[in-house]
């Protein structure tokens, strides 16, 4: 009896304890928003944001369970169980669609991850601010315009009229049809996504390495170390945490391969082997109105990236990494 009053005691104790800790955490947030109330005003807009497009919606997901009818709406839809689950799994043409996705996302993974690490490792070598800058605003540049403007420019560079097989045409060789391939088509979506998002993607990685000691670098060089080796044993290993969760949330995206690429670059006549779960939702979900079974679809890919992510993470605390939890 003593033992067992002894451990409700030590849990009440610990209890108060959270409580303690709790109150005074919260306390010390109150005495912050009074210090900088203009900072924590700034995060009202990206607050409204998440809570609209990313928090409320998950109430939707109801009807995944249901055989939704959008003038019923919510209430008046008739709840089905795992009915679209189950469907979902017989259609013969679910294992294509998930064998195209994840063969995407292992190319944007494997081909495409690494390509801003190595850019910014470029950039910080570069002693020319100038220089540096107009390639910073030339590779930055794409980012900022959507898929339906850089996909018509990738179109339109590779079209029989372009300038590709207009130089092809010239030397007496015949045009490729590089959009209408399969074996030209993917090497075009890799290219054009690495074109894209490159220079962006290295931001992230530019200011991990801002915040290296610069007094490392100067003891390595004065130890005749050179440039490639301080890069390697210096400005690497600094900003591998940053990598490493990168890496984890890349792995946590692996059946969300974007669909403004794929829709734009895609055409029909390549279906069987560029549907991927984003286009087939939105074809069978948007244009179809199948609203319940893309419900089920989109589900289904959120259980898998978040297990996903959960199991890289563990991986990369078991190897010693900090992770991102």
């Amino acid at each position: 009896m003593a033992t067992e009053s002894g451990v409700t005691i030590d849990a009440a104790v610990d209890d108060g304890g959270a409580r303690v800790k709790r109150r005074r955490s919260l306390s010390e947030i109150g005495r912050d928003i009074r210090k900088r109330p203009l900072l924590y005003l700034m995060l009202v807009p990206v607050l409204i944001y998440y809570l609209a497009f990313q928090y409320l919606p998950l109430f939707g997901v109801a009807i995944a369970f249901q055989d939704y009818n959008i003038f019923d709406g919510f209430r008046g839809s008739e709840w089905v169980g795992f009915q679209w689950f189950r469907i979902l799994f017989d259609d013969p043409n679910f294992l294509t669609l998930i064998l195209n996705t994840l063969k995407f996302s292992l190319l944007r993974l494997i081909l495409q991850f690494p390509i801003p690490i190595f850019f910014a490792l470029f950039l910080n070598e570069l002693r020319t601010g100038s220089y540096k800058k107009a390639i910073q605003t030339v590779t930055y540049l794409p980012h900022f315009f959507s898929w339906a403007i850089c996909g018509a420019i990738v179109i339109s560079f590779l079209s029989f009229s372009g300038p590709i097989n207009s130089l092809r045409q010239s030397l007496g060789h015949e045009p490729i049809p590089f959009l209408l391939r399969i074996s030209t088509f993917t090497p075009v979506y890799v290219i054009s996504g690495i074109w894209k998002d490159f220079g962006w993607g290295s931001i992230i990685y530019l200011a991990a390495i801002s915040g290296v000691n610069p007094e490392l670098y100067e003891a390595a060089y004065m130890d005749g170390a050179t440039r490639l080796q301080r890069a390697l044993h210096i400005t690497v290993p600094s900003i591998r945490h940053i990598i490493v969760i990168t890496l984890i949330l890349r792995c946590g995206d692996m059946l969300g391969v974007g669909f403004d690429q794929m829709y734009i670059l895609a055409p029909d006549m390549l279906r069987s082997s560029t549907d991927i779960l984003s286009t087939y939702i939105f074809r069978v979900g948007i244009r179809g109105g199948a609203y319940s079974y893309t419900a089920a679809i989109g589900l289904f890919r959120s259980i898998v990236d978040v297990t996903l992510i959960v199991i890289t993470n563990r991986i990369a605390k078991s190897l010693g990494e900090s992770g991102v939890w």
